[in-house]
């Protein structure tokens, strides 16, 4: 799995406009909701973005201020809109795992489904790395599609809740027909980097070799974290306890390595 800071990544781009070129957006980030209801009835648009594309709703989403988002949305702030660093409002109030701003931007016609990053991860994704349990019944709710997988590591929503230890996101997801055998990408000795990720062509593809690794299913993640309550949900489920991972090695001998 990637570690958080790729993902802030993301948000550092959305915090970093010096140069403002929108009152509203403004008014916004620095929470000023008078100014923005000024704005509001001034007609001003709801979409003028700041040099980095930053737009008043992207605030609104990362501050978790349901009011404004209410009442940007209402003035015609469109849901679906990135900023320079690719990211939208949905994402950014999956990573605060809100559940009552995802539902705002899901009614308001934000696609669930989307990619959030270059890489494919998802809302569900996002959300399901936060641990909050309501924030990812709300996506599955709206249609998140629960088996989709990112085209970086192969991993779907339930192996980043797993590797986590997020036991009670793990249980939602499973009941909602999470793929508890479902495998990661296939990492190459070759390829030298140790961890999921890599899309080299072996000689062997899939073939466990030594010092290869990927080829992790949620429980390899569970016993790899010493995830034990995952652990038990996922065998509960019908997790093949014997899957081996890309270097040979199943969840048994992933808990004792």
């Amino acid at each position: 799995m990637r570690p958080a800071c790729y993902l802030i990544t993301f948000l550092s781009a959305v915090g970093l406009a010096n140069a403002a070129t929108s009152e509203i957006a403004d008014a916004v980030a620095r929470g000023d909701s008078a100014a923005v209801r000024a704005l509001i009835a001034k007609k001003a648009d709801a979409n003028a973005a700041q040099v980095d594309g930053t737009t008043a709703l992207h605030w609104a989403a990362q501050n978790d201020d349901l009011e404004t988002a209410d009442l940007l949305i209402k003035a015609g702030a469109k849901v679906m809109v990135a900023n320079q660093a690719g990211a939208m409002p949905l994402m950014l109030a999956s990573v605060n795992g809100s559940a009552a701003m995802i539902e705002k931007l899901a009614g308001a016609g934000a696609d669930v489904n989307a990619p959030m990053t270059r890489s494919g991860d998802t809302a569900l994704m996002i959300a399901s790395r936060t641990g909050k349990v309501d924030a990812v019944r709300v996506l599955l709710n709206h249609g998140a599609q629960v088996n989709t997988k990112e085209n970086w590591g192969g991993t779907t929503a339930l192996m980043w809740a797993v590797s986590e230890r997020h036991s009670g996101v793990a249980k939602l997801l499973i009941e909602r027909g999470a793929d508890v055998n479902v495998k990661s990408n296939f990492v190459p000795s070759a390829s030298g980097r140790g961890f999921e990720g890599t899309t080299l062509t072996a000689k062997n593809p899939g073939k466990p070799e030594e010092f290869a690794s990927g080829l992790l299913t949620a429980l390899m993640f569970a016993a790899r974290e010493g995830d034990l309550e995952s652990a038990r949900l996922l065998v509960a489920a019908g997790a093949d306890i014997n899957a081996v991972g890309g270097d040979g090695k199943d969840a048994l001998s992933l808990a004792i390595f």
